[in-house]
């Protein structure tokens, strides 16, 4: 640089997310929070955000050669010192949106665990606090255990806050709250929430039903994920509802929370075929194989990657979307997913076709799980000659539906062992079977169609349905 005197102008336009940075003439910065700038043009630091107004500031600088070093440092020092200050003030304008998460179980632990990540990944959100169910007592110890949720954020920095303490004398106003409580009626729940007036509250699985209060606190609504393609399977049991009874078009919506059960507007939603050995095309996942638990898992998964993408629209955060993007449900076309009894449990073979039977080992995996009562005979007796004598109470854990030309089944409620292909195959009604893959006695582990078979050899079984013969 010659040894003259030079005059510079710099253009500063900025928002409280970052900045761009775009040269005239050649001219160069280094963005380290300390520049070192040659003044030989102009130099515009441009937001990147979108949706928030930036300002421009027009700042002087004077050097000669002999001083330039020290000039483009002051000059430094003057814009990291007035940076700061912007960034305070815009902070302020502008505060950060903020969440709170309603869930229980596991899969609302792993969605909170995203949508925290996602939190500190984009800065656009903040989880403020996270309420679900008081500890139990679980396990063969039976020692008092936080809810799933609650473990996850503990693990994730949230704080305990006890809602019978007005005080709460020892909570960090800084960190985010965990609030165990057994309703969301409760009074000191609701009004903890209402003094904190988050943007936007997220149901997943929590298990509790929200009064009008609650709904009237969040800004901008409550979203839930819920697993169906509602109005279809309204309810506690969703999943578990559709593969019973073979509604294989199902999926995963975020929908806005209203009084009434799952009723409110679908926000988004995805689709998949749920029928034994389809694909899920968007993930190449096959959800035909999965049973009630593994499904459950795999669509809250969905559920969080379309939340995630509703939360970076800013008309989700000003409500807009709820009455400009969002579809009404069709209650006529509403079905109810009632929670499932463990009487519900026993399979009626004889009764049910294979494809039925099929379906509810699926759906009722986990719990309460399937379950006949077998009484066995020799290969060659006639299976009417079985009585409830001596029967024994077997779980069914996993099938597998056969195609009628693989096999000629056994009459239905017979468990025959097919030594051809080494395997039970179960009779049903209508002239199909399915193959017992896995089954579990009493008092034992869980174990595979060759090795039940070790314990029964040249025997087969006659199934019996919630204590009385099949016929």
């Amino acid at each position: 640089m010659s040894a003259m005197h030079m005059t510079s102008v710099l253009k500063v336009k900025y928002s409280c997310l970052g900045n761009m940075i775009h040269m005239g003439g050649g001219s160069s910065i280094v963005n380290s929070g300390h520049f070192r700038l040659k003044l030989s043009g102009r130099i515009s630091i441009i937001s990147r955000s979108s949706g928030v107004r930036g300002r421009t500031h027009h700042l002087s600088s004077s050097a000669s050669a002999s001083s330039a070093s020290s000039s483009a440092s002051s000059s430094s020092s003057s814009y990291q010192s007035q940076s700061q200050n912007q960034t305070s003030s815009q902070s302020a304008r502008f505060p950060k949106r903020s969440l709170v998460f309603l869930g229980t179980p596991d899969v609302s632990a792993k969605l909170l665990s995203r949508l925290f990540e996602e939190s500190r990944r984009t800065n656009l959100f903040e989880i403020k606090a996270v309420v679900t169910q008081p500890p139990r007592r679980k396990g063969r110890g039976k020692k008092v255990q936080p809810s799933p949720v609650a473990a996850i954020a503990e693990e994730l920095g949230f704080q305990n806050v006890d809602l019978t303490d007005e005080s709460n004398a020892d909570a960090d106003e800084n960190k985010p709250v965990i609030l165990a409580t057994p309703s969301a009626k409760d009074g000191a729940l609701l009004a903890f929430l209402e003094k904190m007036q988050p943007d936007i509250c997220v149901t997943a699985a929590y298990g509790n039903f929200l009064p009008q209060r609650f709904l009237d606190i969040p800004k901008a609504g409550t979203l839930n994920v819920h697993p169906s393609l509602l109005p279809r399977f309204r309810g506690a049991a969703p999943v578990q509802r559709a593969l019973e009874t073979q509604e294989n078009d199902t999926g995963v919506v975020v929908a806005y929370t209203v009084l009434k059960m799952d009723a409110g507007p679908v926000l988004a939603s995805h689709t998949i075929d749920a029928s034994p050995g389809a694909v899920d095309g968007a993930t190449d996942a096959c959800v035909g194989d999965m049973q009630a638990p593994e499904l459950l898992e795999y669509l809250f998964e969905r559920g969080a990657d379309l939340l995630v993408e509703e939360l970076k629209n800013d008309n989700v955060w000003s409500g807009e979307a709820r009455e400009t993007r969002a579809t009404a449900q069709d209650d006529a076309a509403a079905c109810a997913a009632p929670m499932i009894d463990k009487e519900e449990s026993w399979l009626d073979p004889a009764r049910n076709s294979a494809e039925e039977t099929h379906a509810k080992v699926r759906a009722f995996a986990g719990w309460p799980g399937t379950k006949v009562l077998m009484s066995f005979v020799g290969d060659a007796d006639d299976p009417s000659s079985a009585t409830m004598d001596g029967a024994v109470e077997v779980k069914v854990l996993a099938t597998r539906l056969l195609n009628s030309s693989e096999v000629t089944a056994p009459p239905p409620g017979v468990m025959a062992w097919q030594t051809s292909c080494k395997a039970w195959y179960l009779g049903c009604h209508g002239g199909g079977a399915v193959e017992v893959v896995t089954l579990q006695l009493p008092a034992k582990k869980p174990v595979d169609g060759k090795a039940f078979r070790n314990g029964f050899q040249n025997q087969k079984a006659v199934l019996f349905f919630g204590g009385t013969a099949e016929s």
